[in-house]
């Protein structure tokens, strides 16, 4: 409450007062750490994004977080309290883009667009493995094959197994690749989700696979999301230059995000 009193000279005088009503003014959330950096490369493949922040006038703050595959990723989380986020998956080579918004219920504050690189996919001493990766829908795309130390190779028979919902192998096509360009090949399809590769050295010498892509299948994508390719263990091997069987890891199993 303010008061005036005025006084004239010849002691008359008057008062009146009003009153002034004072808000605090909001300050917004402040960000204060992100996990990973803007612009950081060789991210684990099982990384969790982090972020923090605090509010100036101690209010609790709600976050909205965007990530995905685009520069304008779409949004995951809503209004939530939680600090990180766990993705469902991370593709190996991949580069992926986040945003976080921070609200107190007054005011909302958006960090910039950031981006991080996932690490190069490794394998297995004496495997065969499936690159990981990010296909377009509706496209013709390529899988690729992988081998990594083995050594008098004269043949390599895999089956591999595909979700039909998102793969289609009706017009599939095979590249030899490195090494093994010059092996005569053959292709068959199996079951409606099973393919055969069978590829041979025509001299019947073996060769020497030390770490390096051997086979690319080009195929039809379909529906959006997230599939696997995998190796039918039992029906793949690879034979040295006596047709014996080699011991070789099969494991690992192709992640791939058609978007």
């Amino acid at each position: 409450v303010v008061m005036i009193k005025a006084i004239d000279s010849r002691g008359g005088e008057a008062q009146d007062s009003f009153t002034i009503n004072v808000s605090d003014k909001n300050r917004p959330p402040q960000f204060t750490s992100f996990n990973p950096e803007n612009g950081e490369s060789n991210v684990s493949a099982n990384t969790a994004l982090g972020w923090s922040a605090i509010d100036p006038d101690g209010d609790t703050i709600t976050y909205d977080l965007y990530f995905g595959l685009t520069e304008t990723p779409p949004i995951v989380l809503s209004s939530t309290s939680a600090e990180n986020y766990v993705p469902e998956v991370l593709i190996h080579g991949a580069t992926y883009y986040w945003k976080v918004v921070a609200s107190d219920g007054k005011s909302t504050v958006s960090s910039e667009t950031m981006s991080f690189s996932v690490e190069e996919e490794s394998f297995n001493e004496s495997s065969l493995g499936i690159r990981d990766s990010v296909l377009e829908a509706n496209s013709l795309e390529d899988v690729i094959v992988h081998a990594k130390g083995l050594e008098n190779v004269a043949g390599i028979q895999i089956v591999i197994e595909y979700d039909p919902k998102y793969i289609d192998t009706s017009d599939v096509s095979l590249t030899l690749m490195g090494p093994i360009e010059g092996f005569l090949k053959i292709i068959k399809q199996l079951e409606e989700n099973r393919l055969l590769i069978s590829v041979a050295n025509i001299s019947g010498a073996g060769i020497g696979l030390l770490d390096e892509d051997i086979m690319k299948i080009t195929l039809r994508t379909l529906a959006t999301g997230k599939t696997e390719i995998s190796f039918v263990s039992e029906e793949t091997e690879v034979k040295d230059s006596s047709l014996n069987n080699l011991v070789v890891g099969t494991s690992d199993n192709g992640i791939f995000w058609i978007k």
